[in-house]
């Protein structure tokens, strides 16, 4: 038995069951071991397994790792940020206004800085756990952090912008992004890309690459978007026929105009005025399937009519002025006095947000219900627009639920405000600063941080603080400030 074996066995009984019993070597080891005294015996246990443990670690040579070094990365071009913009970076990357990351990556780009060395491996590490920050993290990294992103494979969705190497070697949020950054920047290479791998896709991976194509769509998309209708899968048709009806030339227009024309028409009464007169579709046949009409039933007012307005929410809106010969107000007024105004108003509510139509939009917000349908309507718009249809709803009533609509919007479009905007917002948050909601306190102003003019964040803060005499809950304001103030410096810090 080995010594070592001897002293984890003794170990384990315990001294006062079982004494060290040791046949030392007539060795310098057997003469350290005998000179420990066997009636404490557990000072004796302890004093050899120290000797013991060392021995066997002295003159032991380390490891050899035969592999070749790998190849030395070539120096930076681009200039390192700032101490002081490091510092910010730092604070960032440990969580503290972690919102603002994007615009300081943004904005050390666009200056042609990159991120500091020591700070690689927790930003590659970020752009791993949270794919969504690929687009903003890869411009900063610098050779450096491309040749170290190469080297762990967490981190290789930032090591190559190949194509065909970064579609096989990551992970489906990274390739998402990846492929919507492409979008964005060459639609007929994400094009392509997407129509080289579609078969090894899982159909659910299908619809959300597809949701991408909204940057940058063309005609040059609807073969690609046909072929998803020929596919079996309801959940992959619907993103195509979506894309497909903001393709007013398309062929699935065509489609949807044929049929509506077989179930809408109109008549004029004596009186002269004008009706819409509308028939159920039957049945959904193959033909409506196969574009997207799905069975979702509608509750009010009824299958049928869902039927009818998932068809009429994908004509283009000016067909139906063509149609008529009238204006946005005055079909509006038609389909106020029809009994199906509500299946009417709900596919024009879609049809307006995907096209984007101002006129419409504006008409349809004037005449609808609370709310109704109201929130992708402003994102769709403009940015002037949207900026003067949310100050708009702003300004006539300060509530809770005109606060609510604007949260909306901003989760699903964020932008950076105008000065104008921007002062008529946080106006409106010093009119009303004690009045307002807890939930804005906690999650919509950091929004509010983020997108408002940098212009404005001096005089935003001033205003503030004067508002704040009003306010018992100091605690919630002083977040809100500390944002400004961090984004303050942030940016002045890049732009110098």
């Amino acid at each position: 038995m080995s010594l070592w074996t001897e002293i984890i066995n003794t170990a384990l009984i315990g001294c006062e069951r079982k004494s060290l019993s040791l046949s030392p070597p007539a060795d310098k080891l057997g003469g350290l071991l005998a000179r420990f005294d066997q009636n404490d015996r557990e000072g004796a246990l302890l004093g050899a397994a120290a000797v013991v443990s060392l021995y066997e670690r002295a003159g032991r040579l380390p490891l050899k790792d035969a592999r070749p070094l790998p190849e030395a990365c070539d120096p930076d071009d681009a200039p390192r940020c700032s101490e002081r913009a490091m510092i910010h970076l730092a604070m960032m990357l440990r969580g503290e206004y972690q919102d603002l990351l994007p615009e300081w990556l943004a904005k050390v780009a666009s200056a042609g800085q990159r991120a500091p060395e020591e700070l690689l491996p927790p930003l590659l590490e970020l752009g791993h756990v949270k794919p969504e920050f690929y687009e903003f993290i890869t411009p900063t990294l610098g050779r450096r952090g491309r040749w170290l992103a190469a080297h762990n494979p967490d981190w290789r969705y930032a090591a190559s912008s190949d194509e065909e190497t970064f579609w096989e070697n990551n992970k489906l949020a990274h390739k998402r992004e990846f492929l919507e950054l492409l979008r964005k920047q060459d639609p007929a290479r994400a094009r392509a890309l997407l129509s080289k791998v579609w078969e090894q896709e899982t159909p659910k991976d299908r619809a959300e690459y597809l949701r991408l194509f909204t940057h940058g769509l063309s005609s040059d998309d609807e073969p690609l978007l046909e072929r998803a209708l020929d596919g079996q899968w309801s959940l992959v048709r619907d993103p195509a026929a979506s894309l497909l009806a903001a393709l007013p030339d398309s062929a699935f227009v065509g489609r949807m105009i044929e049929r509506a024309q077989q179930f809408v028409s109109f008549r004029q009464t004596k009186r002269g005025k004008v009706e819409i007169e509308i028939i159920l579709p039957a049945e959904r046949d193959a033909g409506m399937i196969r574009d997207g009409i799905t069975k979702t039933i509608f509750s009010q007012p009824g299958e049928r009519a869902g039927w009818l307005q998932q068809i009429l929410e994908k004509l283009p809106l000016g067909r139906w002025q063509d149609w008529l010969q009238k204006t946005p107000q005055e079909l509006l007024k038609i389909a106020q006095q029809s009994e199906w105004k509500d299946v009417l108003m709900n596919a024009w509510r879609q049809a307006a947000a995907r096209s984007g139509d101002v006129e419409w939009i504006e008409c349809l917000m004037a005449v609808g219900k609370k709310n109704e349908g109201i929130v992708k309507m402003l994102a769709a718009l403009p940015l002037v627009q949207r900026e003067k249809a949310l100050a708009n709803l702003l300004q006539k009533a300060f509530s809770s639920d005109s606060w609510e609509v604007f949260s909306s919007v901003l989760n699903l479009r964020r932008w950076q405000w105008s000065e104008e905007f921007s002062r008529q917002v946080i106006s409106g948050v010093c009119l009303r600063i004690e009045k307002l909601p807890d939930w804005m306190w906690r999650d919509f102003f950091t929004k509010i941080a983020c997108c408002l003019n940098h212009r404005t964040l001096s005089e935003a803060s001033i205003e503030l603080i004067a508002a704040a005499q009003r306010l018992t809950k100091r605690a919630q304001l002083d977040r809100f400030l500390g944002y400004l103030l961090f984004r303050h410096e942030m940016l002045k810090e890049i732009n110098q």
